[in-house]
């Protein structure tokens, strides 16, 4: 009677999305798709964690979005794995909504603050000038073609004023680099060229020196802007924590506690904290973030592993390599930032 029990138990659970991943002594991983990527999953998600925190014997509740994984740390003395698992149940099937903590501000920002990413300088007075130039050559141009009048272009015409007027903050960018930051850029060079062609009197080849110059970099500017929002979501989704292997268990630790050559166990469904090689298991890996594949890319023994990618099939056993925190994604970061320096 027990079995049978246990048997439509275990098809109950299943029906309703709910899987026992893991379980030992004192911890379990469960997976729920009511809590998987969806528009209010990160809501459910929270009111699971909630629902069951208030549970007797309940040490800690961590919920994943991204799996739609439900971690329970339990002391066993106090409640039993199918009491959790029932608790689980009845959230999936008749979710109780909590509010918010107002004091609770952890989140993506906090990631985000985990990256040291440094602020970005906004490009708005780039795209102002990108505008004011154009209308200016413009002006030129329609004045020229069209009206088939002469263009003034000293140093005193309207156009002059308008280069030197676009000139001024390209010297002021020049100074700061050469004075301040120590280092040669193409500014300079630019800056010299403009003045020079607007006292010869090519207010309008001016103009087009600084048109093209702007342009170029309002461009580059959203190209690294991009970059930079694709691989911060890669960082926000990598977890925080990491499961390394201890005594034969699997223990939950801070990214910030993982030494080298640490075994770090990852599951199906999970995404890899650290860079590493595997020493055990095999996996379909997904390496979309690192390398833009759409496919994912069978991994077994001896083959290295990165942060970020995830695993479509299969348990790795990942031994860190010697430096665990400037992981693959942390460089990719790093190196769009270098563009700065340039």
């Amino acid at each position: 009677m027990k079995k049978t029990s246990s048997i439509l138990s275990r098809i109950r659970l299943t029906h309703n999305g709910v899987r026992v991943r893991q379980s030992m002594a004192g911890r379990m991983r469960i997976q729920a798709a009511a809590i998987k990527d969806s528009e209010d999953s990160a809501q459910k998600a929270f009111w699971m964690q909630k629902f069951l925190q208030d549970k007797p014997g309940i040490i800690s509740v961590e919920t994943r979005v991204r799996t739609g994984s439900i971690i329970v740390r339990f002391q066993p003395e106090h409640t039993k794995a199918q009491d959790i698992l029932e608790a689980v149940l009845t959230q999936v099937l008749w979710p109780e909504s909590f509010a918010p903590d107002p004091g609770n501000s952890k989140g993506a920002s906090e990631l985000q603050s985990q990256c040291n990413c440094p602020p970005y300088r906004s490009s708005t007075s780039k795209k102002g000038r990108v505008l004011f130039l154009s209308g200016m050559m413009a002006y030129a141009l329609a004045r020229t073609w069209i009206f088939r009048m002469a263009l003034a272009q000293n140093p005193l015409s309207l156009l002059g004023m308008a280069a030197m007027a676009g000139t001024i903050p390209l010297i002021k960018e020049a100074v700061q680099d050469t004075a301040e930051k120590k280092k040669i850029t193409v500014k300079p060079f630019l800056a010299a060229g403009a003045v020079s062609t607007i006292f010869m009197g090519e207010a309008f080849s001016a103009l087009q020196i600084l048109w093209i110059y702007n342009v170029a970099e309002v461009t580059e500017d959203y190209v690294a802007q991009k970059s930079r929002n694709a691989i911060r979501n890669i960082l926000e989704v990598t977890p925080a924590n990491a499961y390394v292997m201890k005594d034969g268990m699997e223990v939950e630790i801070s990214m910030e506690q993982i030494r080298p050559d640490d075994i770090v166990a990852v599951h199906t469904g999970e995404k890899l904290p650290v860079d590493g090689v595997i020493i055990d298991g095999d996996a379909l890996v997904d390496e979309a973030t690192i390398n833009g594949r759409s496919e994912a890319i069978f991994k077994t023994i001896g083959d290295p592993v990165f942060a970020g990618t995830f695993i479509s099939q299969g348990t790795l056993f990942v031994r860190t390599w010697k430096n665990p925190l400037p992981t693959r994604l942390r460089q990719n970061k790093k190196q769009m930032n270098l563009r700065q320096d340039f």
